[in-house]
């Protein structure tokens, strides 16, 4: 789905002055050239096709400057900022991860689990006699586990429970018994897989499996803070090694293999505000190139109001006149 790119309120509210410019408009095909890699394929490193274009932008001629200007009038900036949640100095790691990871994703898990088990058993035509429906609180251990798993790594899954006292994880053991947590593991859902569009279709989605949860921590990490001024949009890796159609390759990063991640930061905490997983070249129209689209889109809901920092990857002259159009100032490198 396209990016909401706000209204189309006219610029002239805006208080903006500087250099006054007499400005010479033509019309060339200029390259939108990314300087992030092209990405490869899991399985053979060929790169994969990328959704950057060729567009036809508006260049101006800049030998005309001149040496008059006026005073700059930026907006004031007017909102309130800070974390917005009940949490006082006391609280733990735990309770600010349940911020974010709440009661409604253990419910969410618990009935989309129930419900696989179900289908399953229908499709084969054979009852699981070992399984019994989760609970929200076997959820909770399950995550638990999990994520324990990946502090504390052992070659198999079975060695966590291991009767050798030198393997056995008592954190685990004590939680959930070896047969439970692989049955858990054998059902475990986050979305109805029969309302999944088939790969090929225009509307199959990558992350059909674990959309629900990624849009429950969009609104959720949004909810509890509300940022400064300085907005910086940026790309983030998330390292991963294994087969993924979308994994990426990006050179020079620290972890250059893995999950490319479009996000929107408060500049100053560094705090998560939004974010967009890059699986592949999109539908939506993208008239002016991908980092004007990533832009407008992980940034929509702070239009108006913030102003927003961005690399030469994003960078151009149309989108910083959207932007003002929307009374969001920009910063960005140029090459």
């Amino acid at each position: 789905m396209a990016a909401n790119y706000g209204d189309d309120s006219d610029s002239s509210d805006i208080s903006f002055h500087g250099h006054f410019i007499e400005l010479e408009k033509d019309t060339r095909v200029i390259d939108v050239e990314s300087d992030i890699d092209v990405p490869f394929s899991d399985s053979d490193h060929e790169a994969s096709s990328s959704d950057e274009e060729t567009v036809n932008l508006p260049v101006f001629n800049c030998d005309r400057w001149c040496d008059a200007t006026s005073p700059v009038e930026v907006e004031p900036f007017v909102e309130d900022c800070g974390p917005v949640h009940v949490l006082d100095v006391n609280a733990d790691p735990f309770d600010y991860f349940s911020l974010i990871v709440n009661e409604d994703f253990y419910q969410l898990a618990v009935d989309q689990t129930n419900l696989y088990a179900v289908q399953r058993q229908e499709i084969t035509g054979n009852a699981d006699k070992y399984w019994v429906p989760v609970t929200p609180s076997e959820i909770r251990l399950y995550m638990h586990i999990n994520i324990l798993m990946g502090i504390v790594v052992l070659p198999q899954y079975k060695m966590y429970w291991s009767t050798d006292d030198r393997l056995n994880q008592v954190g685990v053991s004590k939680c959930m018994s070896r047969n439970r947590f692989a049955k858990i593991s054998q059902y475990f859902h986050l979305n109805d897989s029969r309302n999944q569009f088939p790969k090929g279709h225009r509307n199959y989605d990558p992350l059909y499996k674990v959309r629900p949860f990624l849009d429950m921590v969009k609104r959720n990490i949004a909810s509890c803070y509300r940022p400064g001024r300085d907005i910086s949009v940026d790309e983030a890796m998330i390292p991963y090694t294994g087969r993924l159609n979308f994994k990426q390759y990006i050179k020079g990063k620290p972890n250059p293999w893995g999950i490319k991640v479009w996000c929107a930061a408060d500049s100053v905490t560094g705090y998560l505000l939004n974010f967009d997983v890059y699986v592949g070249a999109v539908h939506d129209p993208m008239p002016y190139g991908s980092g004007h689209y990533v832009v407008c889109k992980v940034g929509e809901p702070y239009l108006h109001k913030y102003h927003f920092y961005y690399d030469n990857y994003f960078a151009s002259l149309q989108l910083a006149v959207d932007l003002l159009d929307k009374k969001t100032y920009s910063c960005s490198t140029i090459r």
